[in-house]
């Protein structure tokens, strides 16, 4: 027998909802003591749970409901109970006799009938109840249950008040006690081991415990002694939550200290740019005036001229006349007319140019005018941050000032000279603490290995490096343990309060705002304001506007513009729908984007710039949206999936929207209208919103399509989140209001999107995999890795984060598979922000190998890299999939090791080179095509494997060349070394150079400076230290690219290691003169020389002296470099290597 669809209103066992749960089943367990050796009637008893339970203590149990179906199924789950039967009937005619049940109960069933009824099921309750009996019967509070939420249940008919509830059992009831049922905030005391615990609790007497639903106890006979007090507790814990979040919330506010301090330098330097403008505008001032004394002169001149001309032409005049003059002289007089003519014009000429140079002038004064302006608002902006931020801060220095904070303050001090920061007795001191605070975690977390691994961390490479594998052990074992929480979004609005109770909101105007957010209103003014409060708060930087299309609003929205300044209010003449309203008030937009926002929403941090940054830098996308959640937390919606028949899905809905598959850059079919960004001309060139679908609904999924039809991409956005309190604009019943169109429009969608529809979508609920990202028409490739990659802390990293960015070019969906599970920050976001699916957490962290079963299918290619990650997925994938498996060593780690043991000799070193040979081949063997980074090494594994394609790839790939680097040598003084010290290789180059060369070095450049930058430096590194040798440690890029820059030579002096290596390929981009060893050049195309190869120390020393200062072989190894990344390590050589093998 099919099990009962859960519909929200009948309860059924097993459901997710843990409080809803709780609310039905405490009722019936309350009162079990109450129905011991009883007759009982359970009437609407429903699937029969309740039934069941009072079963265990009364005497006999009878369930009544009116659905057959439900009654065929209790009957058939508990027939087993002997003192249990089921019935069909009504409660208007229980089908029982006159006065036989010693109780009667009825729980969360009035309300569902109307008023009729329910007199009547009361007047059968009273004929099927003996003399004396009791009656239990439980309803909503309609105060709390519907008002005070503004919420209204469509099962409902008619809900009870408190005292209507009271008065209405009163009718036939002598004496009725009243109980109240709800959740509260309670301290607990009980064993683990005793399940049967019995739990008693206290009260204040001025508590005030009116609840949610109320619980009567009626009966002619006197029910004083009759109580239902009962304590039920759920599954969950979140007091430790709360106290966790005020933790969090001491330490935002440091935060927040932090970033005054910030800002008052920001204002210091907008200061000092202010004035200087002021400055330059006096300056342009002043050229104006000395450019207007010019052309007055020049005017002058001009004057003298034209009359001077009218006097000799005078002249000419008269000599014509009197024909006094010889033709000589008159000609002469001609030749100084003409002349004077020319200068006329050289004059014009000359004053019309400085008319324009000073129209120019005026112009430019103009534009720093409104600049300054806009300036000085943004930082009165800034000072009433400031200010609020200084408030906190004094009230901080108030309480600096008490007793309580020194003698916290002393005790901290002590504390810090017990526990030393970054010290062995902090750490330890940190590992017992969480011991304490969880101890099931750590319990997986310790064992000897671990112990072990720290402790010798700590002697090579110090307690930073201790505390960076902590937070990564204590990551993995947390994904292997936890999940992640949903946490509450946003509060339901209640009630609407006076309007004078509403803080006043000041938005900044702008002259050329970016974005033009466009929030259609039709009353809702409560939630309207708090909308408009969430912008102001979350929108950053960014330049926006507010246009508030306000659908002849008849509440508090037509005074909006008193508590909301700055924004533009436009006022219908008459109700235009929310289409129409729309399409009406775009045409107001001065933005190059234009955002539709529902208005009953609540943006969150970072809302409009990562829309803004997404849309600013990808031209082909031309519509973007949000995340939208529930005010609970759960997901709404993660971008919009439409079906061949025109229907849709939100997609996760209801989901935890942390949850890894709602988390990347996506196309998505449609993105709800509730929270969209478009650009203004293409909104233009599209012509709004399609009218066919007046008033409202599919008008967005159109949109999308339109968008698509004009050769733009639609995108969602997961960084950009937004509160949808769904149904407050439109409500949630199809038949109902707007939603009523939601049928009739897909139907008209339908007719318009045919040919689409059926060429691109798939049919309901099919190839969901491929329908979320629209990614039907891609070749699709997994990426398996070790963990996401940290590009910026080694060499492997960098290489796995180019070749996913050139899968992405090349035009594939990429979805990545870090072994660990850890989305590890930030370079998780940023391949997601790339469009990168990436698989982390517990949930696939736990059932990995079943998603690749279900879902390899899909996959054209799977690459995966490094032998002791790959060996785990080769089987699974080879037996699942269908793709092209691709073998990426990195480098050949037996080959390295084996190296390692020639300079070492410890046999366990060879004894490792055999086993990772081993597995090494054994991946060859079974992959379909090999990647290596070398020559040397393709050519070791093509003659090992000679049927098997075995291909070279660069190990960086680099778009595009640096022009600027500073070629003249002279200005560039000391040397560098970059290596990753998690890699011993690295270790030894480091230590053989410090003892071996450099001294030798030192003896000619004594002044000359050896910069060490690299992660996890040793222990034996860090003692190198001293005035020539600067153990730089980590460094981010921007610092790594200004040595690579400044420094005049790089020095790579490897001894041994494996394929092609990084920081030689690296050095090569920034074009810096190199020296290494024939290992660190191993693997490379060496015919144009483009580095100096020394082996020997004492030759090496010697080469780097007679480099130093030779300036002009300096300069031809810069531009050898330049020209062998040209040739070796572009797009294009990637992307050659990779398509010999992947069918595009």
């Amino acid at each position: 027998m099919e099990q009962e669809v859960f519909t929200g209103e009948r309860f059924i066992p097993g459901i997710e909802d843990e409080m809803l749960s709780i609310e039905h089943l405490q009722r019936y367990m309350g009162i079990q003591e109450m129905v011991r050796g009883k007759r009982v009637l359970d009437a609407a008893c429903g699937e029969g749970y309740g039934s069941c339970i009072l079963a265990k203590t009364a005497a006999d149990v009878t369930g009544i409901d009116i659905s057959k179906e439900t009654i065929l199924r209790a009957k058939s789950k508990y027939s087993a109970i002997s003192n249990l039967s089921f019935v069909c009937g009504s409660i208007e005619d229980l089908p029982a006799e006159d006065e036989i049940y010693d109780m009667v109960v009825s729980f969360e069933t009035i309300e569902h009938v109307p008023e009729e009824t329910q007199k009547k099921f009361l007047d059968e309750i009273v004929r099927v109840l003996k003399k004396d009996g009791i009656l239990i019967m439980s309803t909503p509070n309609k105060k709390i249950y519907s008002d005070l939420r503004n919420y209204r249940n469509e099962f409902h008919v008619k809900e009870f008040y408190e005292k209507e509830f009271l008065l209405f059992l009163q009718q036939k009831f002598q004496n009725v006690k009243l109980f109240n049922q709800y959740f509260e905030v309670a301290g607990v005391i009980d064993s683990p081991a005793d399940s049967n615990a019995v739990a008693q609790y206290s009260k204040n007497e001025d508590y005030d415990g009116e609840g949610k639903y109320i619980i009567a106890v009626a009966s002619d006979r006197n029910v004083d002694t009759e109580t239902i007090n009962n304590v039920m507790l759920g599954k969950e814990k979140r007091y430790e939550w709360y106290v966790e979040r005020i933790l969090q919330l001491q330490a935002e506010e440091e935060e927040r200290n932090e970033h005054i301090k910030r800002l008052d330098v920001q204002i210091e330097e907008r200061n000092r740019s202010i004035d200087e403008m002021k400055k330059s505008c006096t300056s342009m001032r002043e050229e104006i005036e000395t450019q207007r004394k010019r052309i007055s002169d020049l005017n002058k001149v001009k004057e003298y001229l034209e009359e001077e001309k009218i006097i000799q032409e005078r002249k000419i005049s008269q000599l014509k006349e009197q024909n006094i003059c010889s033709e000589k002289k008159l000609d002469k007089i001609n030749i100084e007319n003409e002349g004077l003519k020319e200068k006329i014009y050289e004059l014009k000429t000359s004053m019309e140019k400085e008319v324009k140079k000073k129209e120019f002038l005026e112009q430019e004064i103009e534009k720093n005018e409104t600049r300054i302006e806009e300036l000085l608002t943004e930082i009165r902006n800034k000072e009433g941050h400031i200010e609020q931020l200084l408030e906190v801060e004094r009230e901080f220095e108030r309480e600096k000032n008490t007793r309580g904070y020194k003698i916290c303050s002393a005790f901290r001090k002590m504390i810090a000279h017990i526990l030393p920061p970054n010290s062995r007795r902090e750490f330890f001191l940190y590992v017992l603490l969480q011991c304490f605070k969880q101890p099931k975690v750590m319990l997986h977390m310790i064992n000897p290995t671990r112990i072990k691994t720290y402790l010798e961390v700590s002697r090579k490479e110090g307690m930073d490096a201790v505390w960076y594998n902590y937070r990564l052990t204590e990551d993995f074992e947390k994904i292997k343990m936890g999940k992640a929480d949903i946490v509450k979004a946003a509060e339901i609005i209640e009630e609407e309060k006076a309007l004078s109770e509403y803080a006043v909101l000041e938005f900044t105007q702008w002259k050329q705002p970016e974005v033009s957010i466009v929030i259609p209103v039709y009353n809702q003014f409560a939630y309207t304001y708090a909308c408009l409060e969430s912008i102001l708060k979350h929108s950053g930087e960014v330049k926006y506007e507010v246009i508030i299309a306000n659908d002849c609003s008849t509440d508090q929205t037509q005074k909006l513009g008193q508590v909301a300044h700055g924004i533009k209010i436009i006022n219908n003449k008459k109700n235009l729908r929310f289409l129409l309203n729309c399409n009406h008030a775009a045409q107001y937009a001065k933005g190059r984007y234009i955002f539709f926002l529902n208005n009953d929403t609540q943006v969150k941090e970072n809302w409009l710039s990562s829309l803004l940054s997404l849309m600013d830098s990808d031209e082909t996308i031309g519509m973007a949206g949000s995340k939208l959640i529930y005010p609970d937390g759960h997901l709404q919606e993660a971008g919009g999936i439409v079906w061949k028949d025109g229907s849709a899905w939100n997609y996760g809905q209801r989901k935890n929207p942390e949850d890894p598959e709602y988390n990347y850059v996506k196309e998505a079919d449609y993105i709800s209208g509730a929270a969209i960004m478009i650009r203004a001309e293409l909104w233009k060139q599209i012509g709004g919103f399609d009218k066919r679908y007046t008033p409202a609904y599919y008008e967005d999924t159109d949109l999308a399509f339109e968008v698509r039809k004009h050769g733009y991409r639609v995108v969602y956005q997961p960084l950009s989140v937004v509160v949808h309190f769904e149904g407050i604009s439109n409500g949630r019943d199809v038949h109902e209001g707007l939603k009523a169109y939601q049928i009739e429009n897909q139907k008209k969608f339908y007719e318009k999107w045919k040919e689409v529809l059926e060429k691109d979508h798939f049919p309901n609920g099919e190839e969901v995999f491929l329908a979320k990202d629209r990614s039907r028409f891609k070749k699709q490739i997994l990426v398996v890795d070790h963990y996401v990659p940290n590009y910026d802390k080694d060499a492997g990293g960098k290489c796995t984060y180019m070749y996913l960015k050139t899968f992405l070019k090349m035009g594939m969906k990429v979805t990545f598979i870090g072994d660990n599970f850890a989305k590890m920050e930030p370079y998780a976001t940023e391949l997601n922000q790339m469009g990168i699916e990436i698989l982390y957490g517990n949930f696939y962290y736990n059932n990995w190998q079943e998603w690749l079963k279900n879902n390899l299918k899909y996959f054209d290619f799977v690459y995966l890299q490094r032998p002791h990650i790959s060996i785990k997925y080769i089987d699974l994938v080879k037996q699942y999939g269908r793709a092209k498996i691709f073998y990426f060593a990195h480098d050949l780690h037996h080959l390295r090791e084996y190296r390692q043991y020639q300079l070492d000799h410890n046999p366990e070193t060879l004894k490792s080179s055999e086993h990772w040979k081993k597995i090494e081949y054994e991946l060859f063997d079974k992959a379909d095509v090999g990647h290596v980074v070398g020559s040397y090494e393709q050519a070791i594994m093509q003659e090992a494997f000679p049927n098997k394609p075995i291909r070279n790839i660069p190990l960086y790939i680099y778009e595009d060349e640096l022009d600027d680097i500073q070629k003249d040598f002279a200005k560039r003084q000391d040397i560098m070394y970059v290596g990753g010290f998690g890699h011993p290789p690295n270790e030894d180059a480091v230590l053989w150079f410090a003892k071996e060369v450099f001294p030798m070095v030192l003896k000619k450049y004594p002044a000359m400076k050896w910069h060490v930058v690299g992660s996890k430096v040793t222990k034996a590194v860090q003692e190198l230290a001293s005035e020539n040798i600067l153990i730089e440690g980590f460094q981010p890029d921007e610092v790594l690219h200004k040595l690579y820059r400044e420094c005049r030579m790089a020095i790579v002096p490897l001894r041994y290691g494996a394929g092609v290596k990084g920081k030689v390929v690296e050095s090569a981009y920034f074009q810096i003169p190199l020296i290494t060893t024939s290992i660190g050049a191993e693997g490379l195309n060496l015919e144009d020389d483009p580095f100096v190869i020394e082996d020997e120390p004492n030759k090496m020393a010697e080469k780097i002296c007679a480099l130093y200062e030779d300036y002009t072989k300096l300069r031809i190894l810069s531009d050898k470099g330049k020209d062998f990344i040209r040739k070796n390590f572009t797009l294009k050589a990637a992307e050659e290597v990779l398509k010999a093998d992947m069918d595009f």
